[in-house]
C-alpha cells in the first residue's frame, strides 16, 4: 500500500517514535528526500507507541505555501496531530517533522 491510499481517510493515530508514526495497526517512516517518501514498515518492538491512540485522524496533503506536507488532522477539533514534509522550491531542500502532542482532557 501507498501512503497517498490513505489521504481523506480515518485512522487510529498512535504517535511518533523518531520519524516513524503508527495509525490503526501499520506504522510507517518518513524518509527525508526531495520528496519526502513515506514507506511501509515491519512492526516495531512494544513500547515504541502509545498504547491506547491519542486521537482519530485524517491524511491530508497541504501545499499552501512553499512547503508540501502531509498532516493528520483529528477528526474532533480539527488538530494538527503530526506534520511533515519539505519545500519544493530554491536550492536547498528544507524538511519537517513536527509532532503536536496535547493533554487530553480527563472526564
Amino acid at each position: 500500500m501507498k501512503f497517498v491510499d490513505l489521504m481523506f481517510k480515518e485512522y487510529d493515530f498512535y504517535g511518533t517514535s523518531q520519524l516513524r508514526f503508527k495509525l490503526d495497526g501499520q506504522v510507517w517512516k518518513a524518509i527525508p528526500t526531495d520528496d519526502f517518501v513515506v514507506e511501509e514498515l515491519e512492526p516495531v518492538p512494544e513500547g515504541a507507541f502509545f498504547a491506547e491512540p491519542l486521537a482519530r485522524v485524517r491524511v491530508e496533503l497541504d501545499n499552501t505555501d512553499e512547503f508540501t506536507r502531509w498532516e493528520l488532522v483529528d477528526i474532533n477539533g480539527g488538530h494538527c496531530w503530526l506534520r511533515f514534509g519539505c519545500n519544493d522550491s530554491g536550492e536547498r531542500s528544507r524538511w519537517q517533522f513536527d509532532f503536536f502532542f496535547v493533554q487530553k482532557e480527563r472526564t
